[in-house]
């Protein structure tokens, strides 16, 4: 049932803490169902980022690295925040999504 979207169609990009706090999830539905998660590459993942973002042919890879480093993860690096509206979800590291204070939440990675 929960295969990655929900009516709002944004789930897949809620961390398992946040389905947890936000009612999406209980605990013991977490520990009922087979939960795994796939990590992807940091570089493949800035390149894809890259590809999908980059203003036009002239915006080198390098370019983009520095300017989002320094605009878009600077409130997860200064404070932690890791909401939507500070650092997009694509960009957080990826341990958010399967980790909470030190605790592995998914079965599988």
């Amino acid at each position: 049932w929960c295969t990655g979207t929900n009516k709002s169609g944004y789930m897949m990009h809620l961390t398992t803490h946040k389905l947890l706090k936000y009612g999406y999830l209980t605990p013991e539905q977490l520990d009922s169902v087979c939960s795994m998660a796939i990590v992807r590459n940091p570089y493949s993942r800035m390149v894809s980022m890259w590809m999908f973002n980059r203003y036009g042919r002239c915006e080198s890879f390098k370019h983009f690295v520095k300017a989002w480093s320094k605009n878009t993860i600077k409130h997860y690096r200064e404070r932690g925040e890791m909401e939507e509206w500070y650092t997009p979800c694509h960009a957080i590291p990826q341990f958010e999504f399967t980790h909470y204070e030190g605790k592995q939440l998914v079965q599988s990675i």
